[in-house]
């Protein structure tokens, strides 16, 4: 715990029929802490880090106190411990091992099942200077204003080695290997067509399906 660091506790007074928990709030060394090693969650810990270094480590991590199993913020402690930080923010939970179990469960798998009003997201991310620390790129904003205007994603067929050297080199950033970005723009009338013409076409995979359809749409 950090020296003078402030210790709260809180009982939250909930309806009858919820359970009442009582919490504990300190800034503890992070080795002390442990994640939950039944957590079948798998995260994006360098996404984290990034996030951390742009907007510091905020909130805390839910902590079982008879085990120091880390119950939310698993990847947060990781990232935390990868950008370099010795203490973080805990709240500690007095609760056995089902009810741990439970939490755990629970804030992953509400996090699966939450959405996004892509409009709404589009337009927050664009009145950002940076996309730094937030998680998103531009080929992700990209992506959903295509999503938006009812747009095929882009697609990113195969192109020889020698060609994606030279454009990696002329853009400044290293694209996926063996990859390139093209993008496709259609009237209405065009884009019906051409999802009908990629449901008919024979090929190994949605790749080729669709090259052929753009093929064919230019013939």
């Amino acid at each position: 715990m950090v020296a003078g660091a402030p210790q709260e506790s809180a009982n939250y007074r909930m309806s009858e029929d919820v359970q009442q928990v009582e919490l504990e709030y300190e800034h503890v060394a992070i080795d002390a802490l442990t994640p939950h090693p039944e957590n079948p969650r798998k995260g994006d810990t360098d996404l984290i880090a990034e996030s951390i270094r742009a907007n510091g480590f905020y909130g805390a991590v839910l902590v079982q106190r008879s085990t120091g199993y880390i119950i939310a913020g698993n990847h947060r402690w990781k990232a935390a411990k990868q950008v370099g930080m010795t203490e973080i923010p805990v709240m500690w939970l007095d609760i056995d091992d089902q009810a741990a179990r439970r939490i755990l469960l629970s804030d992953n798998r509400t996090s699966d099942l939450a959405g996004y009003d892509d409009p709404a997201l589009v337009e927050m991310l664009a009145g950002l200077p940076t996309l730094t620390g937030t998680g998103y790129t531009k080929q992700d904003v990209d992506d959903l204003e295509a999503r938006i205007a009812g747009l095929p994603a882009p697609i990113e067929p195969p192109r020889p080695a020698a060609e994606q050297a030279l454009n990696t080199e002329d853009s400044g950033r290293t694209p996926p290997l063996g990859l390139r970005e093209v993008r496709l723009v259609f009237t209405t009338e065009e884009y019906d067509r051409f999802v009908g013409l990629v449901s008919t076409m024979e090929a190994a995979n949605t790749s080729q399906a669709v090259l052929k359809a753009v093929r064919k749409l230019s013939a």
